[in-house]
């Protein structure tokens, strides 16, 4: 009988050992949870720290290069008008009945483009002129879009922001980072690219 109970005792004992076994066991199993969600705001609310400062920088900059470009047109009394894109233009010689340039139109034109500054860029005079496909050839976007104001055998001034020029990386020896850019344009010959007829 005494015996009978030693060895319940020893099974109950063995068995709480086992299940204390058990438990532990799986405690160690567990994936461990680390609570980095202090950190993880604090990385990324810098990182918005960092984004907020660099708009607030762009929108300096394209302030101050407003300013300049303002500057520049009551400098040189300009009547301008300005383009969504942030292009100030004038049409000083026009051709109302003069074909309007399209998108795919092969256009010869004379040009030059100089700094605000009048620190001269490039030079296309009438011996040396220069042929562009509008909207698809590799020249800065903003020529483009100034040629699309344009019509054949018209002349004009058009003052580009240096996002529609050379940008932030500018052009190597020739224009600095987030330089403005003006261009006096001279358009020769516009060809459709549909009839290939001079228009």
């Amino acid at each position: 009988m005494l015996k009978r109970k030693f060895n319940r005792h020893k099974v109950i004992i063995f068995s709480g050992i086992i299940v204390l076994m058990l438990m532990f066991n799986s405690c160690r199993n567990e994936p461990e949870v680390i609570d980095i969600s202090g950190e993880d705001s604090a990385a990324r609310s810098e990182e918005e720290l960092k984004k907020e400062k660099m708009l607030t920088v762009n929108r300096e900059i394209v302030r101050i290069e407003e300013q300049l470009i303002e500057n520049y047109v009551k400098r040189h009394g300009l009547d301008v008008e300005k383009l969504e894109s942030g292009i100030r233009y004038d049409i000083y010689q026009e051709n109302p009945g003069g074909q309007k340039i399209r998108q795919g139109d092969h256009v010869r034109i004379s040009y030059s483009s100089k700094l605000l500054t009048g620190d001269k860029v490039e030079t296309w005079d009438s011996l040396k002129t220069r042929n562009i496909v509008v909207a698809e050839s590799e020249d800065i976007q903003g020529l483009h879009y100034a040629l699309l104001e344009m019509r054949d055998q018209e002349k004009g001034i058009f003052i580009l922001p240096s996002n529609l020029a050379y940008g932030i990386t500018g052009k190597r020896g020739k224009v600095p980072h987030s330089a403005a850019l003006v261009y006096d344009i001279s358009i020769k010959e516009v060809i459709r690219q549909t009839d290939n007829r001079s228009r």
